[in-house]
């Protein structure tokens, strides 16, 4: 028995659950596909997040950056940055591994953006004009989506799709889930869709930090049950992101002693935030899909990003082939599948780097590899290519992974590590017999 195709007609009504950038990407992506086919859509974003306060109340816990990848999504859709939503355009990533550390410079056509997803830390508010989200889902409004300013309490899909607020039931063809794993908490009914599987991080913003204005650093090795920290620059404040097991707020201060940062460091904020770590189950359905970290994201980094690439082919999807389960099999799991396996090759490279972060041989061999300006300019750029790439997001993780288990750059490591580890080794001790 053949499967009946449903279609979004002229005149359909859609509900978005969630105004974060999946939400809004998804409206703006689906109005356009709308209008180069000649049909109008009914589109309705819920979100309850009070945009006007500081702080947790109207914050997405994230630590916003933009990808090179997310900016020239933005460009295709004609909306440019304003400058008071940019807060930073750092120089670099500076990578820290135990005993030192490596500076990694962006490609030309490659820049790094810092956003607030919010007005900024609880006890530093910001002008509300920073807010990267509501800028979003300001020209989600004006593209012609409405907004309703209620928290949605369940979603049910029989007999016909309906999102239920405390107030009030409402009735769509479509119902698009895009609320992140930190929104807020929906019943589901009659669609078969489950949570992705999360882990938790600790972040603050800080002032004063030193060294914080023009460049994110990220740390490997700095404690055992810390898997990376990075710190990522915001006008004149920082923002400090920790992922481990076990982590409390404490975890903060901490850190900021083993890395030689907590004299006169101002803590402004302070959160838990929760980050995917796998995809949902029953992420589409008959007239149902989820898009963003409610779906899948990249495991880590770039989750603004994931909320763009997913949200952009389940628009498609939905306009051009179907909105039935089979439509959305065929034109968006794909993806999904594809961001899935992609993030099996970033669990290997993290471990890989924590790993090396708490191995001292191996932390002074890519060191001293990844340092080296002489030997092979063009192995150590590959090998810093790579790096860029991981932390930003701008390339998967599995072309990272297969460019730096090339052999050659294996040998390049092992040899220029052990060819400079003796010279640098005999300037130590010989600077501490002088001493």
């Amino acid at each position: 028995m053949r499967n009946t195709v449903l279609t979004l007609n002229d005149g359909a009504h859609v509900g978005i659950v969630g105004g974060g950038p999946a939400g809004s990407f998804f409206a703006l992506h689906l109005l356009r596909y709308g209008r180069q086919t000649g049909r109008s859509f009914r589109v309705v974003i819920f979100e309850n997040r009070d945009f006007s306060r500081p702080g947790p109340p109207g914050c997405a816990r994230c630590a916003g950056l933009l990808s090179a990848g997310l900016q020239a999504g933005l460009r295709r859709l004609g909306l440019d940055l304003p400058p008071e939503v940019i807060q930073s355009r750092a120089d670099s990533y500076v990578l820290h591994l135990a005993d030192g550390a490596v500076e990694i410079f962006p490609p030309r056509d490659r820049s790094i953006i810092s956003v607030y997803r919010s007005r900024g830390p609880r006890l530093h508010p910001l002008p509300r004009e920073v807010n990267f989200d509501e800028w979003l889902l300001h020209h989600a409004e004006q593209a012609g989506a409405s907004i309703v300013r209620r928290t949605v309490k369940k979603i049910s899909l029989t007999p016909t799709p309906q999102i239920e607020t405390r107030q009030e039931r409402y009735t769509f063809d479509l119902v698009v889930l895009a609320a992140g794993v930190n929104g807020q908490r929906i019943q589901f009914e009659n669609c078969g869709y489950r949570p992705p599987k999360t882990e938790t991080m600790v972040q603050d913003e800080l002032a004063l930090l030193p060294g914080g204005r023009r460049r994110v650093q990220v740390f490997f090795g700095a404690r055992p049950h810390i898997t990376f920290g990075a710190t990522v620059p915001k006008g004149n404040l920082v923002n400090l992101s920790l992922l481990g097991k076990g982590l409390n707020l404490q975890a903060v201060d901490e850190f900021l002693t083993d890395i030689g940062a907590s004299a006169g460091v101002q803590r402004l904020c302070g959160c838990k935030p929760h980050i995917a770590v796998a995809p949902a189950r029953g992420c589409y359905a008959d007239r149902f899909v989820a898009v963003g970290d409610a779906a899948v994201t990249r495991l880590y980094k770039d989750g603004i990003g994931s909320a763009y690439r997913t949200a952009r082919q389940a628009a498609r999807t939905a306009v051009f082939q179907g909105i039935d389960r089979a439509s959305f099999r065929r034109g968006y799991a794909p993806l999904c599948r594809q961001i899935a396996l992609d993030n099996l090759f970033g669990r290997i490279l993290y471990l890989a780097w924590h790993l090396t972060g708490r191995v001292k041989i191996l932390t002074h061999l890519w060191l001293y590899a990844l340092n080296d300006r002489q030997t092979n300019q063009w192995a150590a750029n590959r090998c810093r290519r790579a790096l860029w790439n991981m932390f930003t997001g701008d390339d998967s993780y599995r072309n990272i992974f297969f460019s730096l288990v090339d052999p050659r750059i294996a040998w390049f490591v092992l040899a220029t590590g052990w060819r400079l580890w003796p010279q640098k080794l005999l300037r130590r001790k010989w600077s501490e017999w002088s001493q």
